[in-house]
């Protein structure tokens, strides 16, 4: 964490204001009050961006300075984001810091501002291995940070819900699932795979949605692990909402 925040303090250093890439479905997590400290003490303007906005309906968030909700797959938001930026860079010549954490969007963030595909993106943690200059216009330019995420500081279910660690590498991958279940319906989200999650168990929505499944032990018992590492997948995939 020590040497993350000492990159950022010295990329930050010329940057007029931070976008802070979080994943719209779990802001908290994917937020780093750490890193917001350090760069308003170096009197930095942050906009808190909510990507991947499109997998969750409820939108209310509140971080002491802009939040802008945007979709980089379907480019929801796009123009709101540019708006928010123009307003915190104000008149002149300005460089954007984009940091986050791994797999919140910050490369398809950029992607989205820039109009055309210039940095790098995948599904991978830290596939963005250093940082990197794209100009978005003659007067803005984004520096790209590489996330690196403070492993002591998350427990695996957390690294597994940012996709930073695969649901088969899981010790306790049921209790992962049931906290994605939770976010969920905390989300707005009714149903999972054609299955009702209101008014229900989160362990009782897990055997029902492998029975409807067939993922099934000898037996016809419901194989909670398998269809929580289905779950999991699809979850870091953004195909669940």
């Amino acid at each position: 964490m020590v040497g993350f925040l000492e990159r950022v303090r010295r990329v930050t250093k010329s940057a007029n204001v931070v976008l802070e890439i979080v994943d719209a479905r779990f802001i908290d997590l994917t937020r780093n009050t750490t890193l917001e400290r350090e760069l308003f003490a170096q009197g930095k303007k942050i906009i808190l961006v909510a990507n991947k906005a499109d997998l969750v309906q409820k939108r209310r968030y509140k971080a002491g300075f802009p939040v802008v909700w945007v979709s980089s797959r379907t480019r929801r938001g796009s123009r709101k984001l540019r708006e928010a930026i123009g307003i915190a860079a104000g008149s002149g010549k300005a460089k954007i810091a984009v940091v986050g954490y791994p797999n919140t969007g910050k490369s398809s963030v950029i992607n989205m501002l820039r109009g055309k595909k210039v940095a790098r993106s995948s599904i991978s943690a830290g596939y963005t291995r250093g940082e990197q200059l794209v100009k978005i216009s003659d007067n803005l330019a984004l520096i790209d940070l590489p996330g690196i995420i403070p492993l002591d500081e998350m427990n695996e279910t957390e690294l597994a819900l940012i996709a930073a660690k695969s649901p088969w590498q899981l010790k306790d991958v049921q209790s992962a699932a049931e906290k994605m279940i939770g976010i969920m319906k905390a989300n707005g989200t009714r149903e999972i795979m054609g299955i009702s999650i209101t008014d229900k168990e989160p362990e009782d929505i897990l055997a029902e949605i492998a029975i409807a499944k067939k993922k099934l032990r000898r037996g016809g018992e419901a194989d909670i692990d398998s269809i929580s590492k289905i779950l999991l997948l699809a979850w870091q995939k953004g195909k669940l909402a």
